[in-house]
């Protein structure tokens, strides 16, 4: 987080670091492993039907959280129905997908939420620079309005959508699309022209790194690669973890703070 405490998930337990600290601290049991910074460094957590968010520092002083909220109770007892992803917009919003149930928007300053896209299944939603939300699942179409009113064919993931399957994507600070595929492929999309480059780049998941690199995850170390010089730097990690690994990389999210750590979730 912005204080430069290291959080860490596995399913159903939370972890902590201090600046400093050589021991990592368990901060709750019985969560979902569903944890997501904001852009304003909050962390927000959704158990069940319940959508939780938390100053960092005050989770780890195991206060109460600052805002809770139950999502669509009466769906819950369809038995084919679950919540599949959760992302934090720019404006503070929280979209939650479900499973062929359409999507959920949460604004945190009022007290109710709305529905969008029945019968659509989510997997993981983003957001690009000029602010459209498109679903990995299904990423040839995109939203330019916030009420999906509008949607359009999807211009970063059009072309490679059809010759590969798209696990993580991030945008760099100059607009440019990175996308990882499953083979160990890392492509990029020019903001501009919509080019399609590939390198190799072995791990799961992507950061685009405030210092213009790209970072992806193995087991045991994580992986940069420079644009410039289209080479790849390995950081192995110091000793053994004290956790299954597979599942601190489950999701393959990435967060950078306002310094130079990096957070796997």
């Amino acid at each position: 987080d912005k204080s430069g405490r290291l959080w860490m998930h596995s399913f159903d337990e939370l972890w902590v670091r201090s600046p400093g600290a050589r021991r990592v601290e368990k901060v709750r049991s019985g969560v979902s492993w569903n944890w997501q910074f904001d852009k304003a460094g909050n962390l927000w957590n959704r158990h069940g039907n319940i959508l939780r968010k938390w100053a960092p520092q005050k989770l780890a002083a195991g206060s109460g959280p600052a805002f809770e909220s139950p999502i669509l109770t009466g769906f819950r007892e369809t038995p084919s129905f679950y919540f599949s992803t959760t992302e934090i917009d720019r404006s503070g919003n929280v979209w939650i997908g479900t499973s062929s149930y359409g999507l959920v928007k949460i604004d945190p300053r009022q007290p109710m939420f709305r529905s969008f896209l029945p019968k659509t299944s989510m997997r993981r939603i983003y957001e690009d620079p000029a602010g459209n939300l498109f679903n990995i699942l299904s990423g040839v179409q995109f939203f330019t309005e916030k009420n999906f009113s509008h949607s359009g064919p999807n211009p970063w993931l059009e072309e490679i959508s059809k010759k590969t399957y798209v696990t993580a994507l991030d945008f760099d600070r100059e607009g440019n699309c990175w996308v990882k595929s499953w083979n160990d492929t890392l492509y990029r999309i020019d903001a501009r022209t919509r080019k399609l480059t590939s390198y190799a780049q072995p791990g799961t998941g992507l950061i685009c790194l405030k210092n213009g690199k790209i970072l992806s995850a193995q087991a045991d170390a994580l992986v940069e690669f420079d644009p410039d010089s289209r080479k790849n730097v390995r950081h192995a990690f110091d000793g053994s973890l004290n956790f299954k690994a597979d599942q601190v990389f489950h999701s393959n999210q990435f967060y950078q703070g306002t310094g130079a750590d990096i957070w796997l979730i």
